[in-house]
């Protein structure tokens, strides 16, 4: 095992020797039996593709990347693709010679992945072709972020890289203290302003200088607890979220806070255990809970405005936010459609018999959703009210 200290799956955290294995998309609490609901809303599949064959494991969770009509994507055993986004048609498909552990990073006329060597490579999004290779020279958990003249990434060990998207050179690299346990996993950073935000497995949440790489400022989202390592975990493992000049971060067995983008000053702070990414829009922000509940919260003061736990234990993907709703999948193969403002069911569909492990939102009716399957689902979501 590369980089420094003891990675637990996340996954896999809670299961004792003695107990079966849970499923990677789940969280190890008893999953919850699916009830009738009314169809308020229209779930219509378009078109599905398959990227390569199923997998089973919390290593690479790889996600669909979207850049204006045309999606890429990426599978663990080394096979890139790009797609028409309205029609499936395929333009172009590469097998690398790796396995892929982080991908797919699109911008700057590049898409990113990184293999399980630390390599990095950047092709062409038009065609597929090799641009550049770069090393790493550590494993990356994250999906690679492109935005402008870099490419982010952020690594188990510990690390986060600024690469030029040019050449693939290193421009800076900024290092933290890792704990000696940590979820196998990192959130990928959010880019706003000419900085990099990142939680991290310490518990602190960083403000780095895209330019530099020097650190803005750091502020602690919670403290460690407890009488043993696991207990103490409080990884900032999900990915935050911006609402105007305000971002909302959550870390696991800890707390999501409100913090000043421009100076970290809290705004408030509430007592949630988050694993996957932040959701928000103008009305709310909105979270999968460790158990597998979805919440959503007030932007002004974190105030719990509904809590929908009709889906605990079934291993829910992060929140993808539309108009009005808020999408999930879990671990046997159905995307959930919640309202955004009370947390019901307007919709349900089961896309595929394996896991959801990725939802990606594009146009405001549209949902590209990736499962262990291997498949990607295109989704048209709309309300069945008139007009």
């Amino acid at each position: 095992m590369r980089g420094r200290g003891l990675i637990v799956v996340f996954g896999l955290l809670l299961v004792g020797c003695s107990t079966p294995s849970v499923h990677f998309m789940r969280e190890g609490v008893e999953a919850a039996s699916l009830s009738r609901i009314d169809q308020e809303w229209i779930l219509q599949r378009l078109w599905r593709g398959d990227v390569g064959g199923g997998y089973r494991e919390a290593d690479s969770i790889l996600h669909v990347s979207v850049d204006g009509e045309t999606i890429y994507v990426a599978h663990p055993s080394g096979v890139v693709a790009a797609w028409v986004g309205e029609t499936g048609k395929e333009l172009w498909r590469r097998q690398l010679s790796g396995r892929i552990m982080a991908g797919t990073g699109v911008g700057s006329k590049h898409v990113v992945v990184v293999d399980d060597e630390g390599v990095v490579r950047a092709m062409r999004t038009v065609d597929g072709v090799d641009e550049w290779r770069q090393n790493a020279g550590a494993q990356v958990l994250a999906r690679p972020v492109v935005s402008g003249t870099v490419v982010l990434l952020r690594t188990g060990g510990g690390q986060m890289l600024a690469i030029e998207t040019v050449d693939g050179s290193v421009r800076w690299r900024n290092r933290h203290r890792v704990p000696e346990l940590t979820l196998r996993g990192v959130s990928e950073p959010l880019v706003h302003g000419g900085r990099a935000l990142a939680g991290l497995a310490n518990g602190r949440l960083s403000s780095i200088d895209l330019v530099t790489g020097q650190t803005i400022w750091k502020v602690a989202v919670d403290r460690a607890r407890g009488s043993n390592e696991i207990t103490r975990l409080i990884d900032l493992d999900s990915r935050p979220a911006i609402v105007g000049n305000v971002l909302f971060a959550g870390a696991y067995q800890g707390r999501m806070v409100a913090l000043d983008v421009a100076t970290g000053e809290s705004r408030w702070s509430r007592k949630v255990s988050v694993l996957r990414d932040l959701g928000a829009d103008d009305s709310g922000i909105y979270a999968v809970t460790s158990k597998s509940e979805v919440v959503g919260l007030r932007l002004n003061d974190g105030a719990e405005l509904w809590r929908q736990s009709a889906l605990r234990g079934r291993g829910l993907t992060a929140p993808s936010v539309l108009p009005g709703a808020i999408a999930v999948g879990d671990y046997k193969g159905y995307l959930h459609l919640l309202d955004s403002v009370d947390g019901r069911f307007l919709g349900r569909i089961r896309l595929d018999t394996e896991a959801i492990i990725s939802i990606t939102s594009a146009k405001p009716d549209r949902l590209y959703v990736a499962s262990e399957s291997g498949r990607v689902t295109a989704v048209r979501v709309a309300s069945a009210e008139p007009g």
